[in-house]
């Protein structure tokens, strides 16, 4: 692949300085997920299922909170759902859910994506940090870092505003990845799980269809000049750009406090696969936000539960994924141990 070209320095400091400044903020947002079932035969409810998540993410300098509440699941409302909810205080994560019955408590060792829902910052056109701190970067400068190649910048209006359309090109890791695959051990190792033919076919089909994809990925990152260079819209394509794989568009962006950073207030994100014609998307989800605030108010980046009966898992101490010991509330809200040991 030949050498990219440089981005101009206006744009690269604006990128980076919105991903830089995005933080201290708060905000309620709402999520839906559509994704395929393959239980149809088994529920009778048909090809496509949706999950919706209520929301509420918190940012701090080096810290984090978010609270979920499902209020649908597999197409059916749900008044009560599930709920969870995640802390990071800087050093340690914490996790709890069941109304409060049940807490984890570990050292943070991993990308703290393993515990929070990120969807709408990588959206939005930022990348999570591998590792903690919570700290973010511009999607686009870390895909060029990654070994992406830009081939093209150029000036257009994108729904009747102007923006600047980067293009890069990348190595295609999904069809290096399915040329590695084996269909028929894939195949067999499925159905030693009870999945369904369709499903099988459809998986090993899918194999092949990545194998003759071409040997690149083009992605495109549109970028509105007037709010200070904001992702609007972000699409993933193959074949010379003609094929589009992957799409996110952004809508209805506010300025964040008096920063000079702007979010949209809806995004919608989708995923085709070759095997569909590029007509259907196969996956979808849309994010709506009601509130953004600057700021994180009162919010607390520790959990702490007290009721009598709830359950705490502690990692915290010495080896944070492996030791634990397991603490129970009693009728006086004291914590006594139940139980320790070492995983294995």
């Amino acid at each position: 692949m030949a050498d990219g070209l440089i981005l101009p320095e206006e744009l690269r400091q604006a990128v980076a300085a919105n991903a830089a400044t995005m933080t201290p903020i708060r905000f309620e947002w709402k999520e839906v997920k559509v994704h395929p079932s393959w239980r149809e035969d088994q529920l009778g409810k048909g090809p496509w299922i949706s999950t919706a998540l209520a929301n509420r993410t918190v940012l701090g300098n080096e810290k984090c909170y978010e609270r979920r509440i499902f209020t649908e699941i597999d197409n059916v409302p749900c008044n009560d759902g599930p709920d969870g909810e995640s802390a990071f205080d800087g050093q340690f994560v914490y996790c709890g859910g069941n109304r409060k019955r049940n807490l984890s408590k570990f050292r943070a060792k991993n990308s703290l994506g393993r515990y929070f829902n990120f969807d709408y910052f990588s959206d939005a056109g930022f990348t999570l940090c591998d590792r903690a701190p919570v700290s973010f970067k511009s999607t686009l400068t870390e895909a060029i870092r990654s070994g992406s190649k830009v081939s093209a910048i150029e000036k257009l209006e994108l729904k009747g505003r102007p923006c600047v359309c980067v293009h890069t090109a990348r190595e295609n890791s999904d069809r290096k990845r399915a040329e590695l695959e084996d269909t028929r051990e894939v195949a067999g190792s499925l159905r030693g799980l009870g999945a369904a033919p369709d499903y099988i076919r459809w998986v090993v089909e899918s194999i092949h269809c990545r194998r003759a994809m071409p040997a690149e990925i083009v992605q495109l990152f549109y970028l509105d000049v007037e709010y200070n260079y904001a992702l609007t819209q972000w699409e993933e394509r193959i074949g010379d750009g003609e094929f589009l794989l992957e799409q996110i568009s952004n809508e209805q962006f506010e300025q964040v406090g008096s920063r000079s950073i702007w979010l949209p207030r809806h995004c919608t994100w989708k995923r085709y696969l070759p095997t569909d014609a590029m007509t259907q998307p196969r996956w979808r989800h849309e994010i709506w936000i009601n509130t953004i605030q600057p700021g994180v108010g009162d919010s607390q980046f520790v959990l702490n539960y007290t009721a009598p009966g709830t359950f705490i898992e502690d990692r915290s101490q010495g080896d944070a994924m492996w030791e634990w010991k397991q603490y129970k509330i009693n009728s006086r809200r004291v914590a006594v141990q139940t139980k320790r040991g070492r995983c294995c």
